[in-house]
């Protein structure tokens, strides 16, 4: 087992799989990578099971050093990468030698990329990446574990749009609500995190007659509050509540979620 030595943490990385599912009516969110869709094509690219767990980066990456040879690859925002100054495109598999540095700079456009090595990572899901720590890689590191893919990375667009559907909530609001949140332009609260991203935009009416009871909610519903404020649930979201919710976003953009990138 080889690891790796953190020189520069970043502002927010975290070791992530996609999380868990079928434990909600036991109170135990998905969890898991918040761009699930990045993390599965990267570890796709070095010849990892989808599920794999890798790093999760938010904004401002790390720098790592590399005690042995190990395959490495990343995919999501756009984010600066580069091997000792070479530049490193997503999904591109590349063997590091012992000493060299895998660095992840700023993200210029979405929020969050994944980095995955060949044979995963041997730690806590959701454990965050400390300075001068050292992170752990499995087995099955080292040359000749990537496999060539056909791999298209996500696209991350600013503004980014979220295809929704109705909830059983959605006829409690008005018509003119409803056409509001499916025509409206919405912000990121700096207020945001993995547990539901807030948004700022066209106001929202709350329902004066609604009578919701507290009721299970997943990853991606809509949700909204009595000041008019929508709320979109993450992977790390309670499972219940008790805001009326105003629509659900589909499975297959739920990675974008993740890449919704706060205001400054």
């Amino acid at each position: 087992m080889s690891a790796l030595t953190v020189l520069r943490p970043g502002l927010a990385t975290t070791v992530q799989d996609l999380g868990v599912r079928g434990r909600a009516h036991q109170g135990v969110s998905r969890g898991g990578a918040f761009d699930m869709r990045s993390l599965a094509l990267a570890n796709l690219a070095v010849g990892n099971a989808p599920d794999a767990m890798g790093l999760e980066v938010l904004l401002q990456g790390p720098r790592l050093l590399a005690n042995a040879s190990c395959t490495v690859a990343w995919c999501g925002a756009t984010f600066d990468v580069d091997v000792d100054g070479a530049p490193l495109p997503p999904l591109h598999a590349v063997a590091l030698a012992p000493g060299q540095v895998l660095r992840v700079g700023r993200c210029a456009r979405g929020a969050r990329c994944a980095i995955a090595f060949a044979g995963g990572l041997v730690a806590e899901r959701g454990s965050r990446i400390d300075s001068r720590g050292t992170i752990a890689l499995g087995a099955a590191d080292g040359e000749g574990t990537a496999r060539p893919r056909a791999l298209v990375s996500p696209i991350v667009d600013e503004p980014m749009t979220l295809r929704v559907t109705d909830s059983p909530h959605s006829e409690l609001f008005s018509a003119s609500s409803r056409a509001a949140l499916l025509g409206g332009v919405f912000v990121v609260d700096s207020d945001s995190d993995r547990r539901g991203v807030r948004l700022h935009g066209v106001g929202l009416a709350f329902p004066l007659h609604s009578d919701v009871a507290t009721e299970g909610v997943t990853l991606g519903a809509v949700q909204v509050t009595r000041g008019g404020q929508a709320i979109i649930l993450g992977v790390d979201q309670t499972s219940t509540g008790g805001y009326p919710t105003i629509a659900h976003v589909i499975r297959a953009d739920a990675w974008r979620i993740g890449q919704l990138r706060p205001t400054a």
